[in-house]
Order: C-alpha cells, then sequence, then structure tokens
C-alpha cells in the first residue's frame, strides 16, 4: 500500500511501500519541495507591479475608447464637457484600484448602453451595412439612364411651311 501526498507537480510517498519495508523522505528532498511550494504560493505576490508609464498608457487607451455620453461623436480623452471631465477621472482611479479594461467598458455600457463605446461589439445585420452602398450604386445607374435617355431623344425637326416663313417678320429691315 502507497500513500501520497501530492505536493507540486509530483508525488510523494510518506512512509510505507508495497513490501512493508520503512522509508524516509531524505532532508534535501524535503527541503526542495518546501522550496518548490514555497515558490508557488509567493509567485504573485513576485510579479512585477505597472509601472507609472503602463498604467498612464492604459488610462490614454480606454479613454480614447469611450465616447463622451452627451454627444457620442468625440471620446472622452478629446472631449471637454462636464461628464467626460467625470469619466476620465473615474478611469484614472479605476485602473488605480486595479480593475482590469472589460470591467471599466462593462461599467460603462451598463451606464449608457453599447454606443458610449468607440468600437461598439453592436455590428449592424443583414442589410444595414450595406445600404448606403446600394444607395450609391443605384445613383449611379439612375444618373447614367438619365444622360442615356437625354441623349437618345432626337430633336424633332419641324420643316416649316413657305406660309409660316413669309410670315416671319424681317428684323433686318428696320
Amino acid at each position: 500500500m502507497t500513500r501520497t501526498l501530492s505536493i507540486g507537480l509530483t508525488f510523494l510517498p510518506l512512509t510505507r511501500r508495497r513490501t512493508g519495508e520503512s522509508r524516509r523522505i531524505s532532508r534535501k528532498t524535503m527541503i526542495a519541495k518546501s522550496v518548490q511550494v514555497l515558490c508557488v504560493l509567493l509567485l504573485p505576490f513576485l510579479a512585477p507591479a505597472q509601472t507609472a508609464e503602463q498604467r498612464q498608457a492604459r488610462v490614454d487607451r480606454l479613454e480614447h475608447a469611450v465616447l463622451a455620453p452627451c454627444c457620442y461623436e468625440e471620446s472622452v480623452a478629446i472631449h471637454q464637457s462636464e461628464i467626460a471631465l467625470k469619466m476620465r477621472l473615474e478611469i484614472v482611479k479605476w485602473v488605480a484600484q486595479g480593475k482590469s479594461d472589460q470591467e471599466i467598458l462593462k461599467t460603462y455600457t451598463a451606464l449608457y448602453g453599447n454606443e458610449v463605446l468607440v468600437n461598439p461589439r453592436t455590428v449592424p445585420r443583414g442589410w444595414m451595412p450595406f445600404f448606403p452602398w446600394l444607395l450609391v450604386i443605384l445613383g449611379v445607374f439612375l444618373v447614367v439612364w438619365l444622360l442615356k435617355r437625354w441623349r437618345a431623344a432626337p430633336i424633332p425637326a419641324v420643316a416649316a411651311s413657305d406660309t409660316e416663313v413669309q410670315n416671319l417678320p424681317d428684323f433686318d429691315d428696320e
């Protein structure tokens, strides 16, 4: 019967083997496994924190990804309204608190809807993306058709009779 203790990714036998003889774990193995466990436990604390430049770049990226909800025309980074200023301060605060980009964007979409995002996840479906191009193509066909029709229509040449020509006033005699 073998009892094992799981430490890290390897298994260590504890005390007995199948034959019944007792085996002790060497001190060197125990120290090595303890160091491995300690490193795994301390790994999140040993990860480097974001530098000020990385944080500022992240804030800038988020400010350019959100539109000002007062007009939905300019990003928060550019717009000069009170709500845009408030949103810039919130983004700086949330980045400093350690919120992820997705959490911040989800917060703003929950408050203002998908139209607050510069690149919204609401992609027009069906024929809507093609509608402007369809109008342009139809307009071009209409113009070509009208030009051909106007050029092809002959101007009727009416032959004037002799009596009509004689009744015309002569402006050269005056």
